[in-house]
């Protein structure tokens, strides 16, 4: 199974943790992954890769969303998963329609709906 996880957490944080963690252990299980975080996570990317995992970033600003867009399509496209997990609400709102049949919304409160409209599975923490 191929599983690509998108995260555009703080630098620390309790979701960002439980990320890290499901991340790593799917890594020592043998899962192929591919993560899309923002560029000011070192520690998490340091440890994806370090794992082996493949890692693009992207600033997932909602003001100009385009870029963001763009890097988590082409992951897609480059990386071909099975499921893609957008944790927490800022990574859904960015969830491609086209591929809302494979796409998992994280959920660490009560976010509304409306950011995880294109994701069809849902997972509260």
């Amino acid at each position: 199974m191929r599983i690509m996880h998108v995260m555009a957490g703080a630098k620390e944080g309790g979701a960002e943790n439980i990320m890290l963690e499901s991340v790593l252990a799917l890594a020592e299980a043998g899962l192929n992954q591919h993560v899309v975080t923002r560029p000011d996570n070192q520690f998490r990317v340091q440890k994806f890769r370090e794992a082996g995992i493949g890692v693009d970033v992207a600033a997932f600003n909602n003001t100009w969303p385009f870029p963001t867009r763009r890097v988590i399509g082409d992951a897609i496209k480059a990386f071909k998963p099975d499921v893609i997990e957008y944790w927490m609400g800022r990574a859904g709102q960015f969830a491609p329609k086209e591929y809302r049949s494979r796409s998992i919304g994280w959920y660490g409160g009560y976010y509304k709906l409306a950011r995880f409209v294109n994701c069809e599975w849902h997972v509260g923490l």
